[in-house]
């Protein structure tokens, strides 16, 4: 696991003892429970001190849709705790399903999004920007800035994949062909997603 740098952390404003103790115990116990529902987790971080964390948290779902990550359980979200407060740390053990589908595409209803919505565990590919959005209450601000935050993902992803894909480094052949199925299967999500209308005004 990722550690926050300091200066994350220190603009995590200082919080009670009794205030953080509640918090990580119920977050201890919920991610726990493997009915834990996205709907759960959220009325849990909108107690947190760190306001960003509910969006950082829905963020991660909807890449974890594009990316078709179906490890993304509840326990694989961890709190980090510093002398000013608490923040959800980054993400960590992400894993695309994506390669093992290009083989086996029967088996795409099986991938679930690790943290059910409202209890209703759908496939990754049922899933859209429309029904992370529905999780929320305010569905102004946060929702504006989740939803410009996946067009500025999607508007770009070919460039995206490809410049990741750079970073890597001189590769083996098989290696390349297995990263640019990858990559053409990531393309394909966003298209298949925005096609679907989720951008709809909410």
């Amino acid at each position: 696991m990722r550690n926050l740098p300091t200066s994350n952390l220190e603009r995590v404003p200082k919080v009670g003892i009794w205030q953080e103790a509640k918090f990580l115990l119920l977050w201890t116990v919920l991610t726990n429970l493997p009915w834990i529902s996205l709907v759960a987790a959220l009325k849990l971080l909108a107690n947190s001190n760190h306001k960003k964390d509910g969006v950082k948290f829905l963020k991660a779902q909807l890449f974890n849709i594009i990316i078709a990550g179906g490890d993304a359980h509840a326990k694989n979200f961890s709190i980090l705790r510093g002398r000013h407060g608490f923040a959800l740390a980054p993400l960590y053990d992400l894993v695309s399903y994506h390669g093992i589908l290009n083989s086996f595409p029967q088996n795409k209803a099986l991938v679930k999004l690790g943290v059910p919505i409202a209890n209703r565990n759908l496939s990754l590919f049922d899933l859209g920007l429309n029904d992370i959005l529905s999780c929320t209450k305010n569905r102004s601000l946060i929702n504006e800035e989740i939803s410009n935050w996946y067009l500025s993902v999607s508007g770009d992803i070919k460039k995206k994949v490809d410049e990741a894909h750079s970073l890597l480094g001189p590769l083996k052949p098989e290696e390349n062909n297995e990263i640019e199925l990858l990559k053409s299967a990531i393309v394909q999500r966003v298209e298949e997603m925005s096609a679907g209308a989720i951008l709809k005004k909410q």
